[in-house]
């Protein structure tokens, strides 16, 4: 296309896009010009400022040199709402699209605690924080241990760990603390993962180290770690920062149990929750899961449990089950969380 004297809305707008996406892949005009085959530093400076408007071909070379889609190039965010909604989609993995096609009901699927379950291998003593609490404790060679999730014959590499925390809690990861995370195990440095939610550790101090779930975004030339929570400040990686895992998938705890309120018989538990055994009052581990039982009059209406467990695990949740009487039957009552200043397991 022709130069044009002034600037055309269409083409001006695209042309921002562009440099705005080629700024935040830390690109000169002369690089992408070079390395996406798009002509000379010239031409692109013209498209930049809407006096050109290359063809679709043209602008596709672009997007895949820039790493996005074409549809990326298209979309201005300052144009509205749904605009800002798509480029805010830009960042996210299969995992997270396929979570909002569910919740916006484009492509319903079974609960969690319906589909079939595997023995997952699981770090559930691992610190692994959402947000820049540090551990204070090794990370290197945890005790490993497995947990019972809902995923079909998972990689050798795969492994699952509790997110602890609640900077990745805002849209669009939502971690919540407590939250399983299923991560594929990698060794690569940040900058290989970019655009990704993954597992950073990081060294603190000597002997010192600590792990962070953040989305990992190119910005200005630098990778940053950063949260989904806008109140919390994203930070520069650091020289030694690596990836040990990438995000292929969130499970809240709510996801694998039946719905709070129903009855379960005592030797049925285990049927209903998918276990390798029965689990048993007064709390039991089994399959990487705790359970608490809780028994007497009033149960029923209680919010907080003085439960004693041993060993609790950073994040840990439990699943709470209660009875009037004895020859009633268990009643699964929802998602406990401990709450140190009560001293007790709280279900809402």
């Amino acid at each position: 296309m022709p130069r044009r004297r002034a600037p055309h809305p269409l083409a001006a707008a695209i042309g921002r896009r562009i440099a705005e996406l080629r700024t935040e892949r830390g690109l000169t005009a002369e690089r992408l010009a070079y390395e996406s085959d798009f002509g000379s530093k010239g031409y692109l400076s013209d498209v930049e400022r809407g006096l050109a408007l290359p063809s679709v071909t043209k602008l596709a070379e672009l997007a895949s040199r820039l790493d996005v889609d074409l549809l990326d190039l298209l979309t201005f965010p300052d144009a509205g709402p749904r605009q800002k909604l798509v480029d805010c989609l830009r960042g996210l993995g299969a995992a997270e699209l396929a979570r909002l096609l569910e919740l916006v009901g484009q492509r319903p699927g079974p609960r969690a605690s319906e589909v079939a379950r595997t023995l997952v291998r699981a770090f559930p003593s691992v610190d692994v924080a959402a947000g820049w609490r540090p551990s204070r404790r090794s990370v290197e060679d945890p005790p490993e241990a497995q947990v019972l999730l809902p995923v079909s014959s998972p990689a050798p590499q795969c492994f699952a760990v509790r997110a602890c925390g609640t900077s990745m809690q805002a849209f669009p990861a939502e971690i919540r603390d407590g939250d399983w995370l299923l991560l594929k195990a990698v060794r690569v440095g940040p900058a290989a993962v970019a655009g990704s939610i993954a597992l950073i550790a990081r060294d603190s101090a000597p002997l010192d180290q600590s792990l962070h779930i953040k989305r990992v975004k190119a910005r200005g030339g630098r990778i940053w770690l950063t949260s989904d929570d806008p109140e919390v400040e994203p930070m520069p990686v650091r020289p030694g920062d690596r990836v040990v895992g990438l995000l292929l998938r969130v499970f809240r705890p709510e996801e694998l149990a039946p719905s709070p309120g129903t009855h379960l018989p005592g030797d049925g538990i285990a049927s209903i929750f998918g276990l390798s055994r029965e689990p048993a009052p007064p709390w039991t581990r089994v399959d990487g899961h705790l359970f608490l039982f809780a028994a007497g009059a009033g149960v029923g209406t209680r919010r907080a449990f003085a439960i004693p467990v041993r060993g609790r695990n950073p994040a840990e949740t439990a699943f709470l089950l209660t009875r009037t009487r004895a020859s009633a039957p268990w009643t699964y009552r929802g998602v406990a969380r401990w709450a140190a200043s009560r001293r007790a397991w709280t279900v809402d």
